[in-house]
């Protein structure tokens, strides 16, 4: 047997900072805030904790010296694929390390199932300290309590921590108060992003501008903290601190929270700053992850890395539901570590997918004329869009390319049958003109979400508009490479419009992962001559997993043309000369191979075939913390 690689796991971490409620006035921003009385709880924040609706988690409290079991499930590619990211942590609180796939056992159970049944172990995977990347989302409750120096040492306690960050984590700001002042401040990105060049993280200066007041809503930051992982691969993780009770809630309730976690697959690790109540511990055991106390705001940067190493410790395991009905059922997952349980759960759900018409995907590849409106048409695939509880959805978001936000407009859905849908949107002709536009589709089932493409926060879909012509790529996609080599890129990029000229060119790559969509690594491509653009992907990304890439070119209007984009990139299958025999699991770190500690062992996806590998991690980011990555271009231009 061969040993096979894992894709980098891309760790996702929400670091939600709540702190306390307080006595004055809120920093509300809609109706309901406005005319909320918040001389009492409201009946949300008030409501109890039903454990009726939940498995809760059921692994012994490192308080009480035991081990600790957290289970965060991945169910994308139900019924074949179930993988689950596994925390295993001693009675202090530290990662337990050199686990092997014997130590473990994987049982399974539907809500309609009288007992569990135990699931055969498919891939086994052992994740290196350090190794990993993480996405934080450090959301600040802004209630008045916060004030003054606790405010000033959890700001430290932060900004010490990203300054101390991997080179590829990525970092998104959430600020709130009381229930409807919730707002995503800087969306996730690189930590290490300067856009005005000062030399100081722009993520820190967000966080060092925060003022306290108003009342807190732990419930609402939550939520506003897991939406702000949509787009961010698992696993997935939200830490939640208070110094005081929920207060003013307005749109979620300790049981709504929890099964918006669950369904989008995020465990929530709960911190409280001196106090210790029974909420956070609740909302730590009903989605999988851990409840932790801590004396002072000054505590929390150890707290942030002790979290954070633990996540990038974990285990993976992989299995195939023995239940393949497509039922919408919760299911309960146990996972065994020699008597120490942990649970988590997964509702059994087809993740809508979004596909466009051929014609309308060529509107990115030729101009179109201005004053006449597009149609934006294609399909939609969900096979239990009808199941109870939810309901398909959609939204055409599109702009004129020097407007400053988006417009909306809903998709119109027709029901094709066997799960497929059409839609159709409207761009009205007073946006289709001179010199580009912009779009991108949302669609939702009331369970999960997607957006097309995926990157489209900063590639979003662009259509030139005549008399401007985006400019032209051409390039011989890579299709093989060998592990843990450089690759080189490069591409001949014109522009043919008159006066005009290629501005920017960008190589967008990442470690190709066959189980969930990651985010893309930006570096700008170079020239001499302007016209042979060329750029490198660090040897470190190119792993048996395979890389993705595509690139990006803008002319001095901001109109931009791709070659390969984020949803269809290139693909390159890379090929490993080594490979350990003797493995019995298909190919994976078991019992026997002592060697796989400290590496990554990985499946190289669905593209490539036999192609295996083990690649240690030694060194995994000398090269990256180079690289100087860069926001998206339009955003950088005036």
């Amino acid at each position: 047997m061969t040993v096979r690689k894992k894709p980098a796991i891309h760790v996702v971490l929400a670091i939600i900072c709540l702190f306390g409620f307080a006595g004055y006035a809120s920093a509300c921003e809609n109706a309901a805030c406005d005319n909320a009385d918040f001389t009492s709880p409201t009946a949300k924040s008030l409501e109890p904790f039903n454990p009726s609706l939940f498995q809760k988690f059921s692994g012994k409290s490192p308080r009480s010296g035991g081990n600790t079991i957290a289970v965060n499930p991945l169910a994308n590619s139900f019924p074949e694929k179930i993988v689950l990211y596994v925390t295993a942590l001693d009675g202090r609180g530290n990662s337990l390390t050199g686990l092997k796939q014997s130590d473990f056992t994987v049982a399974e159970q539907s809500e309609n199932e009288a007992a569990p049944t135990t699931e055969t172990i498919t891939d086994f995977t052992k994740d290196t300290a350090g190794g990993d990347r993480i996405s934080f989302s450090l959301v600040f409750d802004l209630s008045g309590s916060m004030e003054g120096e606790s405010l000033a040492d959890a700001k430290e306690a932060a900004n010490n921590f990203l300054l101390n960050a991997n080179p590829l984590d990525r970092v998104a700001l959430v600020t709130f108060s009381s229930g409807g002042s919730e707002k995503i401040v800087n969306p996730s990105d690189f930590v290490y992003i300067d856009a005005d060049g000062d030399g100081a993280y722009d993520i820190i200066e967000a966080i060092n501008r925060l003022d306290a007041g108003g009342r807190t809503a732990v419930y609402d930051g939550t939520a506003k903290g897991i939406e702000a992982l949509t787009q961010e691969p698992q696993p997935k993780a939200v830490i939640v601190f208070t110094d005081g009770d929920t207060f003013a809630d307005m749109s979620y309730t300790i049981n709504s929270v929890i099964a918006k976690a669950n369904n989008e697959g995020v465990p929530l690790y709960t911190i409280g700053l001196n106090i210790d109540p029974d909420n956070l511990k609740d909302m730590a055991n009903a989605t999988g992850g851990l409840y932790k106390y801590a004396p002072t705001a000054q505590d929390m940067a150890d707290i942030y890395n002790d979290i954070a190493q633990s996540i990038r410790s974990q285990y993976q395991i992989t299995y195939a539901s023995h239940n393949p009905a497509f039922d919408g059922t919760t299911r309960t997952v146990t996972v065994d570590y020699k008597g120490t349980i942990g649970t988590g759960i997964y509702v059994v759900n087809s993740k809508p997918s979004l596909s466009l018409d051929a014609a309308v995907a060529d509107l990115s590849n030729r101009s179109q004329d201005k004053g006449i409106a597009l149609t934006i048409s294609g399909t939609i695939t969900d096979l239990d869009a009808h199941s109870p509880g939810q309901s398909l959805a959609g939204s055409l978001f599109y702009k004129h390319i020097t407007d400053a936000n988006f417009s909306q407009t809903p998709l119109t859905l027709t029901d094709l049958g066997s799960g497929i849908y059409s839609f159709s949107g409207y761009i009205p002709d007073t946006a289709v003109r001179e010199p580009a536009l912009q779009y991108y589709l949302y669609v939702t089932d009331g369970i999960q979400e997607t957006y097309s493409p995926f990157n489209y926060s900063v590639t979003p879909y662009s259509v030139t508009v005549l008399p401007n012509v985006a400019p032209d790529i051409v390039h011989s996609a890579i299709t093989s490479a060998a592990a843990n080599n450089p690759v080189d890129v490069s591409a001949q990029i014109t522009d043919s419009t008159a006066g005009d000229s290629v501005t920017t060119a960008l190589l967008y790559y990442r470690i190709h992962d066959p189980n969930q969509e990651t985010p893309y690594i930006a570096i700008p491509m170079t020239s001499a001559d302007n016209i042979t653009h060329t750029a490198q992907i660090p040897a470190d990304s190119v792993t048996g997993a395979g890389v993705d890439y595509f690139i990006s070119a803008w002319d001095s209007y901001n109109a931009r043309r791709d070659d390969g984009s984020s949803q269809s990139p290139h693909f390159v299958q890379v090929a490993s000369d080594q490979t350990i025999d003797g493995n019995d699991n298909g190919g994976n770190c078991d019992d026997n191979d002592d060697g796989c500690d400290g590496c990554f062992i990985q499946s190289s996806g669905d593209h490539s075939g036999p192609t295996v590998g083990l690649f240690c991690l030694a060194g995994l980011f000398s090269v990256l913390l180079t690289v100087p990555f860069i926001r998206n271009p339009l955003e950088r231009k005036k």
